[in-house]
């Protein structure tokens, strides 16, 4: 540690100059006598010029003792529309990053969810994306909806899984995956993650939108409307278990969510292998008496492959070891552990590597990212 000495340099070079004062006042001489004011002026002057190089050497001291506090930091985190899981979720985590991280101030922004989110991440518009599984691996691999322009993306935080929800009214008859031919179905918001996956399985399957009898596309919340309207026969409603478009639905009318064959889950899986079984368990809502089965895949929350380590390290800490405050924004983030992290689909930033190395995380080789140093 290096000691300051300002205090002692001065105090000497002043006496010098006060004793320098006093020797030339008491010279022999019937008039007072007057000091030689250009030896006073060049003491004075190696005063100041001291002063000046320990004022320019102190900042570097003192940087060395307490280092520098880091800059204010603005992050917008792209979720998805207001009666999905992805907006309670990303309002809990921007809340927690702004409590936790102390020169971060965060916000949670609604979108159009995952496609629209990894647009807006490669054009700079905002820090952190929610987005699913299909969306992203798509984003990195520059295929789908990012056909030959990859997306520089990397992963920070797995979240939780998706399951597959095609919602009917239960006095409808359509029951099953099989029952969609014909039907009015909304396939989810424009450019949303939810049409992209509804899309990627039908095509697994060999169906295409072309079988609908009618195409729509509406959100979460407008679709439950519209089936109060009697505009839609089946509304996509891919995420989490209990979202709040669906409970409210459910909460008016029986509903009955659209089932898949164990032939049919198994094709998607070869086909669309970021995908996996789910249960919908009886009970998740009103009037859902049995289990039913369908395809899920999981959530991650994504940031450019340029954002600071340090930064994505503190995102990532934070995130991991606050889990009761992402619970409170949606109780699915209860998957949001580090068990989970061996699931991702696309390499993590090496800032959020730092955090799982130090936490012991076995992590595949394939989800270290290319700029891995160790």
């Amino acid at each position: 540690m290096k000691l300051r000495r300002r205090g002692s340099i001065r105090r000497a070079l002043v006496a010098v100059v006060a004793l320098a004062l006093v020797l030339v006042a008491c010279g022999d001489g019937e008039d007072e006598a007057v000091p030689e004011t250009g030896d006073a002026t060049e003491e004075a002057e190696a005063v100041e010029e001291a002063e000046a190089a320990e004022e320019a050497e102190a900042p570097a001291e003192d940087d060395e003792a307490a280092g520098d506090p880091p800059p204010d930091v603005f992050l917008s985190l792209a979720t998805g529309g207001t009666g999905g899981a992805y907006y309670p979720y990303g309002g809990a985590l921007a809340s927690l990053l702004s409590r936790e991280i102390g020169h971060v101030t965060a916000s949670a922004e609604a979108t159009g969810a995952s496609v629209e989110n990894l647009r807006l991440l490669e054009q700079g518009n905002i820090d952190l994306a929610h987005v699913q599984a299909d969306a992203i691996f798509q984003a990195y691999n520059g295929t789908g909806p990012f056909d030959g322009e990859p997306v520089e993306v990397r992963t920070i935080i797995a979240k939780y899984p998706n399951y597959m929800q095609l919602i009917a009214l239960a006095d409808s008859g359509i029951e099953t995956y099989d029952d969609l031919a014909g039907q009015r179905v909304s396939v989810g918001d424009a450019g949303s993650g939810v049409e992209l996956t509804l899309g990627n399985i039908m095509e697994a399957l060999g169906d295409s939108y072309d079988d609908f009898g009618d195409l729509l596309q509406f959100g979460y919340n407008d679709q439950t409307s519209a089936f109060r309207n009697n505009q839609i026969d089946v509304g996509n409603y891919q995420g989490a278990l209990g979202l709040a478009a669906i409970t409210d639905l459910s909460s008016t009318s029986d509903i009955t969510i659209l089932s898949f064959s164990d032939e049919q889950i198994d094709a998607i899986i070869e086909e669309l292998p970021y995908h996996g079984p789910g249960t919908i368990e009886a009970g998740t809502y009103p009037g859902v008496d049995s289990d039913v089965q369908v395809p899920s895949l999981w959530n991650f929350v994504a940031v450019s492959a340029d954002m600071d380590r340090e930064l994505v390290y503190e995102i990532t800490r934070v995130a991991y070891e606050n889990q009761d405050d992402l619970i409170s924004g949606h109780p699915e983030a209860e998957n949001t552990t580090l068990d989970n992290v061996a699931l991702g689909v696309v390499p993590y930033h090496p800032g959020a590597i730092d955090y799982f190395l130090e936490q012991g995380v076995d992590l595949p080789e394939h989800l270290y990212p290319d700029e891995w140093d160790g």
